[in-house]
């Protein structure tokens, strides 16, 4: 990932009071965004009415939170919903900071595009994290993910073992609810026979806030390390994973590949490198790493996918990606990988925009429509849910049998695919980037 990617401290305030002035006969779309601040949209592609509140400025430069700039992914794609289908959708675009559960209660559908309890919790304002989940929580909100899904993300711990009782490999992780004790710590790191561990929430941690790196035998001499860590680093937090501090034979840091998945099926995946943060790849078809990462990835969301439920049933999810650790495993070979799952998110988390290998945003909006035609068709499960007039599910239901019957754009065939580039796993060697 670029270098400096930091937790969005952006505040909007918005006038609601014209919400919908032109809705009848439309499905009500609300979308949460920070907005983000590290990952915008495609040169040339952003919409004309952009509103200037959402325009994240002096975002360039030295002061450029990852890739910068004023426009991101998480309002463009509502934007994108509005501008492409007028008749069928009134698309309201919702800051973190204005997210309650009165507000989403004025849509008939809203999904978590950029700003969850994580970024509520990391604002640091309690009243508006208590007002935050609640809107989160409640089944008035009628928000996609559910909060017991959201909830199976935020807890690191839950997915992870998870993930490990469906036999799918994770990196090997130790697990405490309770607050660091540095004697209990120690004690079970060296049960593991660890030199160097890792520390980091399982529980709302992101942006590497609260982790740290350790050596035992430091912690061993002076416990007070690890003291220190909880009361200053991690003040707050309670429930920790504890992993080896796990490098490659060079001594760098693991790498990573992206696999995302769209509706249900792996759709492309990106390389980002565990010590140099400009080195982010699309990689293509033939690449060790993309055959390796791929495989595991798959495993890993047949078990995601008996969490994923809308009001009791089966849902895929729009967007899921899957952080796989790789390395080299010259026990095995000397071009032998390992490969683990790091972490999962959901469409809150990073799209990495400017390095899919063809036009994210408009292949989502052919994917969003159907998602919310499901959505509603599921409500009907739900006593006294707010649905869309007659007219207005017609237009959808029209909308979604014209995108999956031959008049879709090329994005969503895979069109305007863009040069896919992969990673010399060998050498470490990578080709001129083209995004």
């Amino acid at each position: 990932m670029p270098a400096g990617i930091r937790y969005s401290r952006i505040v909007v305030k918005r006038d609601s009071k014209t919400l919908h002035k032109d809705a009848k006969d439309k499905v009500k779309v609300g979308i949460i965004v920070g907005p983000k601040n590290c990952d915008p949209i495609l040169p040339g592609t952003r919409d004309k009415d952009w509103p200037e509140e959402f325009k994240v400025k002096n975002n360039t430069g030295p002061n450029a939170s990852g890739w910068g700039g004023q426009y991101q992914v998480d309002v463009g794609m509502g934007l994108k919903l509005q501008r492409l289908f007028p008749d069928v959708f009134s698309v309201d675009v919702i800051a973190g900071s204005e997210c309650t559960e009165a507000r989403l209660a004025k849509n008939h559908i809203n999904f978590n595009l950029g700003y969850d309890l994580v970024n509520a919790f990391m604002s640091q304002d309690p009243r508006h994290e208590k007002a935050f989940k609640n809107a989160m929580t409640s089944q008035r909100s009628q928000l996609w993910p559910e909060y017991p899904l959201q909830e199976f993300i935020y807890r690191k711990d839950f997915y992870l073992k998870a993930l490990q009782k469906g036999g799918v490999a994770t990196m090997d992780t130790l697990f405490i609810d309770k607050g660091i004790n540095p004697t209990q710590v120690l004690k079970m790191v060296k049960a593991k026979k660890w030199d160097r561990f890792f520390i980091k929430p399982a529980y709302l941690g992101s942006f590497g806030m609260a982790g740290g790196k350790f050596v035992t035998k430091e912690c061993e001499q002076d416990p007070s390390i690890l003291k220190n860590f909880q009361d200053n680093d991690a003040n707050g937090y309670k429930m920790f994973l504890i992993q080896p501090f796990t490098v490659k034979p060079d001594g760098k840091v693991f790498d990573e590949v992206r696999n995302y998945f769209l509706d249900g099926e792996w759709s492309h995946a990106i390389y980002t490198d565990g010590t140099d943060d400009d080195a982010v790849f699309p990689l293509k078809e033939g690449c060790p790493y993309l055959e390796a990462t791929r495989e595991l990835a798959k495993r890993a969301y047949k078990v995601f996918c008996d969490q994923a439920k809308w009001r009791g049933s089966p849902l895929k999810p729009p967007m899921t990606r899957f952080d796989v650790g790789v390395m080299p495993d010259p026990k095995k070979g000397p071009k032998a990988l390992k490969v683990f799952i790091n972490e999962i998110e959901m469409e809150a988390a990073t799209w990495l925009v400017r390095y899919v290998p063809f036009d994210i945003v408009k292949c989502m909006s052919e994917i969003y429509p159907k998602k919310i035609l499901e959505l509603i068709n599921g409500l009907k499960r739900q006593p006294k849910a707010r649905m869309p007039s007659a007219d207005a599910m017609r237009k959808l239901e029209a909308l979604v049998d014209r995108l999956s019957t031959g008049t879709a754009t090329q994005a969503q065939k895979g069109g305007l695919k863009r040069k896919a580039l992969c990673v010399t796993v060998a050498t470490g060697k990578k080709k001129k980037r083209t995004a």
